[in-house]
C-alpha cells in the first residue's frame, strides 16, 4: 500500500474545519474514550522491550564469540591432555554452553510481542525510507528506534518531525478511531515539544500544521475553525523558513482552494455560530500552485489537476482543460492517482465543449 501523502487529505481536513451551512446546524459534539495514559506505558514500554532486545541481540553474538573462542582453545588442550595433569572438567564445552546459557538468549516471539528491529536501520536515509514505506508494521518499527533515539537525546528535533510524520503515517492506516485520534495526538504532543526546544525547523511546523488539519473528525466546529486558522498560520511560517519547499506551497493552495469555495452563507452562518472563518480565492490558490509547479522536480499529477480546477472555477475553461490534459498525460505511480484520472476525466467530459 502506497503511503498517504499529506496534502491528498488536505481538501477533506479544511472543509471539516469550516464546513457547510446544514452541518454546522446539526453538529453533534462527539467525544470518543481517551486511553491516554495507558497508550503512554505501552509506547514506553514498547521502546523498553525494543532496547532490551537489541542488548540481548548483542549478547547473544559476544557469547557465540565466545564459544568459538572456547572451541578452539578446547581443541589444542585437548591436544595437550597425553602431557599433562589437566582434568577434561576443567574445559565446558561449547556444545554444553549451547545447551543451557544459549536458552536464556534465544527469545521467541512469543516471549516478546514486539518484531524484531534489528532489520531496521538507524540512518536518517533509512528512517526515511522506512516512513514512506506505507506499511504500518515498517513505520511503527522505525517509530521505536526514532523514540529510542530521542531518548538519548531530546534536542534532536530533526528526528521529532520524522517521529512526527510517522505518527500520522501510522494514524492514516489506523482503521479503529480511537487509535487514530491518540495516534494523531501524539505526533502532535512530539510536534509542540521540539517547537519548544527549536521554532525555526520549517518540517516541524509543517507536520504539526499537517497533524492539526488531520484531527477535525474529532473536533467540535468551533475547534475546527480554530484549527483552520492555526494551519495556515504553521504553513505560513514554514514557507517563511524553506521558502523552496514545493509541498509547502501545494498545502497551502489546496487550504485556499477550499475556503475559496465557500458560498457567502456558508461563511455567514459559520462566522455567527463559532468565529470568522479563514478566507482566500481561487487567484490565491492558483499563485501557490504555480509556484508548487515551478519548484517541483518532478511530473506532479494532483498539482495540474487542481490549477485546472482553479481556472475553471474562475472561468477560465480553456486554460483549465489545458491543465486538465497535462494531468491526465502523466503515468499514474499509485491508486490514488488512478483516482485522481477519473476525477479529471469527469472534468474533462463535462467542459469539453470549451477546448
Amino acid at each position: 500500500m502506497p503511503p498517504t501523502y499529506p496534502w491528498q487529505i488536505v481538501g477533506a481536513t479544511i472543509l471539516g474545519v469550516i464546513g457547510a451551512a446544514t452541518v454546522l446546524m446539526i453538529e453533534h459534539f462527539r467525544q470518543e474514550r481517551r486511553r491516554h495514559v495507558m497508550n503512554q506505558d505501552l509506547d514506553r514500554l514498547s521502546r523498553q522491550l525494543s532496547r532490551m532486545r537489541l542488548e540481548l541481540d548483542q549478547l547473544r553474538e559476544t557469547q557465540q564469540k565466545h564459544d568459538q573462542k572456547g572451541k578452539k582453545n578446547r581443541k589444542r588442550k585437548v591436544s595437550l591432555m597425553s602431557t599433562t595433569t589437566t582434568s577434561t572438567e576443567d574445559y565446558r564445552s561449547a556444545n554444553d554452553l549451547d545447551s543451557s546459557e544459549q536458552e536464556f538468549y534465544d527469545l521467541s516471539d512469543d516471549d516478546i510481542v514486539l518484531t524484531s528491529v534489528r532489520t531496521i536501520g538507524t540512518s536518517l536515509e533509512e528512517i526515511d525510507k522506512n516512513l514512506d514505506c506505507g506499511k504500518i508494521e515498517i513505520i511503527s518499527e522505525t517509530l521505536v528506534i526514532i523514540n529510542n533515539m530521542i531518548d538519548d537525546d531530546p534536542n534532536r528535533v530533526d528526528l521529532s518531525w520524522r517521529a512526527a510524520k510517522a505518527y500520522y503515517n501510522i494514524a492514516m492506516l489506523c482503521e479503529d478511531s480511537a487509535d487514530k485520534q491518540e495516534t494523531i495526538k501524539k505526533g502532535i504532543d512530539v510536534c509542540l515539544n521540539a517547537l519548544k526546544v527549536n521554532p525555526n525547523v520549517p518540517e516541524l511546523h509543517k507536520w504539526y500544521a499537517i497533524l492539526i488539519g488531520s484531527r477535525a473528525d474529532f473536533q467540535s466546529m468551533k475547534d475546527r475553525i480554530s484549527d483552520g486558522h492555526l494551519f495556515k498560520k504553521h504553513i505560513d511560517i514554514a514557507i517563511e523558513l524553506s521558502p523552496s519547499d514545493p509541498s509547502l506551497h501545494h498545502l497551502l493552495g489546496r487550504f485556499a482552494y477550499e475556503v475559496a469555495g465557500l458560498k457567502w452563507y456558508e461563511r455567514k452562518a459559520a462566522a455567527a455560530l463559532f468565529g470568522e472563518p479563514p478566507s482566500a480565492t481561487y487567484q490565491d490558490a492558483l499563485d501557490h500552485f504555480f509556484k508548487a509547479e515551478d519548484l517541483s522536480k518532478s511530473a506532479w499529477k494532483e498539482n495540474k489537476m487542481l490549477i485546472g480546477k482553479c481556472l475553471i472555477a474562475n472561468g477560465d475553461y480553456k486554460d483549465g482543460i489545458t491543465w486538465l490534459i497535462k494531468a491526465k498525460n502523466i503515468t499514474c505511480k499509485d491508486e490514488v492517482e488512478k483516482r485522481f484520472d477519473s476525477e479529471i476525466q469527469t472534468l474533462l467530459t463535462k467542459y469539453s465543449s470549451y477546448s
